[in-house]
């Protein structure tokens, strides 16, 4: 049915789009065959073909449960980070890929992006850039594609999750796609150093193969003056796009929130049933 998938990236909010997979994939027998992404995308596409639903979120509302606070200031004058959520990100992975990394055999090519920084620029006026960039493509002309980084010399370069042999390579491409500093330390590829793969384009189109079979395109926000679902056609091929129905009740980076994962989640679910619902009546 759908050949190709995008998941946007939006760290916590991603959960929108496990709630709405969990109904739709068993009712439509969903397996495209690629599917491209970014950020925590990344993360939610593999834990999909990885392990149970459920379990998952489980383990997620353990992890969040013991963290009280997002950002530990009196850590500014000692040896542990300010920010807890780099570490949370990579012992969850850690976590929930033991033993389970065989399993993305089976599943579609999942393909996540990074985001290279201009050649000259520096990593710090880059990353300066990068906000200003996505924040008026954003805001200013709220656009579902942003061009703006792209237009100034971002570019966004994509790697196989099959291609990971181990955990920690896994791990490290995730962490990569999701590299905002300083929540997520500044990191390199070969090198050099990269941003969240999102700067470029958070809905990540580049990384589709340009055939003629449908897409479906996930989103991880609302986008206000556009309906629930729409159609774009693109070259000969047709995508379709998703949004929630209501704003998402959990932020990107709050790992203190258990409870709006949960309801995140659970907006998912509802959307993926109205979508059910829309889909058996235009057939």
């Amino acid at each position: 049915m759908f050949d190709q998938m995008v998941m946007a990236g939006g760290g916590g909010r991603c959960t929108w789009q496990v709630g709405f997979l969990d109904v739709i994939t068993p009712a439509l027998e969903l397996k495209p065959r690629v599917i491209s992404t970014v950020s925590a995308g990344g993360l939610m596409s593999c834990l999909m073909f990885t392990q149970e639903t459920r379990a998952t979120l489980d383990y997620i509302h353990t992890l969040f449960g013991a963290n009280a606070k997002n950002i530990y200031w009196a850590n500014l004058f000692r040896e542990q980070r300010v920010f807890p959520q780099h570490e949370m990100y990579l012992q969850a992975m850690r976590d929930l890929f033991a033993d389970r990394l065989d399993r993305l055999q089976d599943a579609p090519e999942i393909r996540i992006g990074v985001t290279h920084i201009p050649q000259w620029l520096g990593v710090y006026p880059s990353l300066a850039l990068a906000i200003a960039a996505y924040s008026f493509d954003k805001h200013v002309r709220k656009a579902l594609h942003p061009t703006t980084a792209r237009s100034i010399g971002f570019q966004q370069q994509f790697s196989r999750a099959q291609d990971c042999t181990t955990v920690e390579e896994l791990a490290e491409l995730i962490l990569q796609s999701s590299c905002t500093p300083p929540i997520i330390p500044m990191m390199q590829v070969q090198g050099k150093a990269i941003l969240d793969g999102g700067v470029v384009d958070n809905v990540p189109i580049a990384g589709l193969d340009p055939t003629p079979e449908p897409v479906l395109v996930l989103l991880s926000r609302m986008y206000p003056h556009r309906p629930t679902q729409f159609t774009l056609n693109d070259q000969g091929q047709k995508r379709l796009y998703v949004q929630p129905s209501s704003p998402i009740p959990v932020k990107s980076w709050d790992y203190t929130r258990p409870d709006l994962i949960e309801e995140t989640f659970q907006l998912g679910r509802r959307d993926g049933l109205q979508f059910l619902k829309d889909f058996e009546r235009s057939i």
